[in-house]
């Protein structure tokens, strides 16, 4: 339950990974989660949901932006990155560089998520919704990154 991982407001979630066919047809596989076992109060996750990539924040309501995943290569790796842009009330979905989904959202968090813990591969204190794929790298800024810095940062993970 690291302090510094606990973002409210804007932020952006960069991943690096493969993701096998097998995984895009099961049920869901959290990339990176925060949250505690209180149902419906998860600060953020970012997942493969039967063939969809899901970024998620419960605010009190449950926000979510998605993306299907039907034409990327299984065999490549990939740049996931989940922005929320607090100002601008805005979640977003970039897939190498480009930007490919993004939703609206009005609400600010009304609940205590200091003592909650961020996760790689797993949901639940490490129960369940594990993810299949390979992840070579994961990112957590404490800002939005500007369309820029998210094609850069892209670019410098692929080579």
């Amino acid at each position: 339950p690291d302090a510094a991982l606990d973002l409210r407001g804007s932020m952006t979630i960069e991943v690096l990974a493969k993701l096998p066919r097998v995984l895009r047809e099961e049920d869901l596989h959290m990339m990176v989660w925060r949250g505690d076992l209180q149902g419906g109060k998860d600060p953020y996750g970012f997942s493969i949901s039967r063939n969809y990539l899901v970024f998620r924040r419960d605010f009190p309501k449950h926000v979510e932006v998605m993306w299907p995943l039907k034409n990327l290569d299984p065999e490549l790796f990939h740049v996931f990155c989940a922005v929320h842009r607090a100002e601008q009330g805005l979640m977003e979905i970039w897939v190498d560089g480009e930007r490919v989904s993004a939703g609206h959202v009005k609400e600010q968090m009304k609940y205590k998520t200091e003592g909650m813990s961020t996760e790689i591969g797993a949901q639940d204190n490490g129960q369940s919704q594990f993810f299949k794929g390979v992840i070579d790298e994961i990112r957590i800024f404490n800002r939005a990154l500007s369309p820029f810095e998210i094609a850069t940062e892209a670019r410098t993970l692929l080579e």
